[in-house]
């Protein structure tokens, strides 16, 4: 059996671990405790805006994109909220480097902390001949800084008709820079 007093003094060489990481009680760091920053407060949705550096990881198709499955590509994505002053923002403005030039979309809000949103895109193949792509984005945050996402997972998956046919499924991870 295990007396209180024992208790007390774990309970208490805890909390002296987490002040002396620098931990708050809004916003206790991920590296004190090995787990993820708690989410924002219920009626406070998470905040989706800056710089993220997002790596996906192909998991089936690629061919259209120059991929394989198995393959990493690692690239820049700018989220901006599109909502002026009000908050809780419901769409934000997806900017995402590509490797032939940048790719714009808007997500919409599904939850507390979630946004998912439909890309379309249409170009020319080098013959001249035209393509259409349209990808589907999903987002879920895993990871805040106060409200501000820190960190999300999600998928990636495109479809490509015209000159160029096939499709990918990947799945995906953004830090904040």
């Amino acid at each position: 059996m295990r007396s209180v007093g024992s208790g007390a003094v774990l309970g208490a060489a805890i909390i002296g671990l987490l002040l002396s990481s620098g931990a708050t009680a809004e916003a206790p760091l991920a590296s004190a405790t090995g787990a993820r920053a708690q989410a924002p407060p219920p009626g406070q949705p998470a905040t989706l805006e800056g710089k993220y550096r997002t790596t996906l990881r192909v998991k089936s198709g690629g061919k259209p994109f120059g991929q394989k499955p198995g393959s990493t590509v690692t690239r820049t994505w700018s989220i901006e909220e599109r909502c002026g002053k009000v908050s809780p923002c419901d769409v934000v403005k997806l900017t995402r480097k590509g490797k032939t030039g940048r790719f714009g979309s808007k997500l919409r809000r599904q939850g507390q902390a979630s946004w998912s949103g439909v890309e379309k895109v249409r170009g020319r193949c080098g013959d001249g001949l035209g393509f259409t792509s349209k990808a589907r984005i999903e987002l879920q945050a895993v990871e805040y800084r106060g409200r501000d996402v820190a960190e999300f997972t999600g998928t990636f998956k495109a479809r490509v008709k015209g000159c160029v046919k096939g499709g990918e499924r990947a799945t995906l991870r953004g830090r904040l820079r």
